[in-house]
């Protein structure tokens, strides 16, 4: 038994130590009037400088004092703008506002994503000496992973453990690790984790989560596995997403025995395979043409569930999403073992959806991709729909190739499979190409190039 089989039995439910937030200042009854009149103020009065002086008059609070409360309750970053510059003209120094106050407005338009104005009003904390809060710097980076922006929040990172000596929350380090994962910056990634788990309380099972799928994504398996490893018992405790990471960088690896002990290993500890988890094997077997192993998978998936159609489709439209991203070749041909599973169990709407991604891309189906779709269509009773399966990117030879499938398999199919149509089926899954010799429909017993 491989040590990652020991360690998978080894589930201790040890809580992870959760970082300690600041206590909210609280929030004066007398308050909410105040801060409900001040946003009137800023959003309606044509002369706001002179009532807004005016109202903190009445009330004997300077603005220093409620700035932050207003910030929070404000949807509109003008607004908050506003009330900040008035507030910085101010002479009175019991006024200026203070850092607490200024992370509450940078929270404001982190959220609504002016990422001028949030660098600006950064310059200008700097510049005064004053340290954004940990929540909001926080906000600030999630928003820059959100928008794409990863490089700036990278830098914000660092900033804030560099220079204010407390890293970001376990969410928005999570947003970062997963974007440069997305990105397959991985060495940076893995930097950026090491920091994470130096630092208690800035991780969590969803952090390890995140960098044994980039790991493996990378093939790099066993060391996945020993990060793991690394962290177990610590915080960190199995689930299936850690195994699905596994089984799909063995694919990835081309290493199919491992990939099918990990599948087995799974389900002997009790954890029941997800949608993904079939998917990532179904994907695998289309890919290295294994047909009989998808048909048992796929049976295992009926005993599994009484709806086995609709998560058939669903499993098969989660794998092939994942194939275009993933960057599979970019021919029909790469795509055709999918085509042909998808119409043999009778999803052909699931098929014709992965065409119409196919061309999206730019990938136009070929003879054999049309012959399974009309194989499909001929299953399900929709023979007279063939013609849709007919596209105008090909040439015209591989145009007449396709007609001439499509109307021997509709001749073969009228009301359901035959022996001679079943023959032209299993051509296509021993992956040999149509062909057309003077004005006779063949098929050659020989491998496609």
């Amino acid at each position: 038994m491989s040590k990652m089989n020991t360690l998978l039995s080894r589930i201790k439910p040890l809580h992870h130590p959760k970082p300690i937030s600041p206590s909210p200042i609280p929030f004066p009854p007398h308050f909410k009037i105040l801060v409900k009149d001040i946003i009137q103020i800023l959003s309606t009065h044509p002369h706001w400088q002179n009532s807004l002086e005016t109202r903190l008059l009445d009330c004997e609070t300077p603005v220093s004092g409620i700035a932050h409360f207003v910030f929070d309750r404000i949807r509109d970053p003008e607004l908050g703008l506003k009330l900040f510059e008035w507030a910085s003209k101010r002479s009175d120094v019991n006024d200026l506002l203070d850092g607490f106050s200024c992370s509450s407005l940078l929270k404001l338009l982190a959220r609504c994503r002016v990422f001028v104005e949030v660098e600006n009003l950064l310059e200008t904390m700097k510049c005064k000496a004053l340290a954004p809060t940990r929540e909001a710097l926080s906000y600030v980076i999630s928003a820059y992973v959100d928008s794409g922006l990863v490089n700036r929040a990278l830098e914000l990172y660092y900033i804030a453990n560099d220079i204010h000596n407390y890293p970001p929350d376990v969410i928005a380090c999570n947003a970062l690790l997963n974007a440069l994962i997305q990105q397959k910056k991985v060495e940076i990634a893995r930097k950026v984790y090491e920091e994470m788990v130096k630092r208690d309380g800035c991780w969590d099972n969803y952090s390890v989560c995140i960098m044994v799928r980039g790991l493996c994504k990378e093939r790099n398996v066993e060391e996945g596995r020993k990060l793991i490893n690394d962290r177990w018992g610590k915080g960190c405790i199995p689930n299936i997403v850690f195994y699905n990471a596994l089984v799909d960088g063995y694919w990835r690896r081309g290493d199919v025995e491992r990939a099918k002990s990990l599948f087995k290993e799974l389900k002997m500890k009790g954890f029941l395979p997800t949608t993904e988890t079939y998917g990532i094997m179904i994907n695998g077997f289309c890919k290295n043409r294994s047909f009989k192993a998808v048909d048992k998978l796929l049976v295992e998936m009926k005993e599994r569930a009484n709806e086995s159609l609709e998560i058939k489709a669903s499993l098969m439209m989660d794998f092939f999403r994942t194939m275009i991203s993933d960057g599979w070749e970019q021919r029909a041909s790469a795509y055709n073992s999918v085509l042909i599973c998808l119409c043999h169990h009778k999803m052909v709407n699931v098929a014709m959806q992965l065409r119409d991604k196919m061309t999206s891309k730019g990938i136009f189906p070929d003879p054999v991709s049309f012959a399974a779709l009309l194989y499909g269509l001929c299953l399900e009773g929709r023979s007279n729909e063939w013609k849709n399966t007919i596209s105008c990117k090909l040439n015209e030879r591989e145009h007449q190739i396709a007609v001439n499938y499509s109307q021997k398999l509709n001749q073969f199919l009228p009301q359901g499979p035959t022996s001679e149509a079943l023959k032209i089926f299993h051509k296509l899954l021993e992956g040999v190409e149509p062909h057309i010799q003077e004005d006779n429909f063949v098929v050659p017993a020989r491998n496609r190039s």
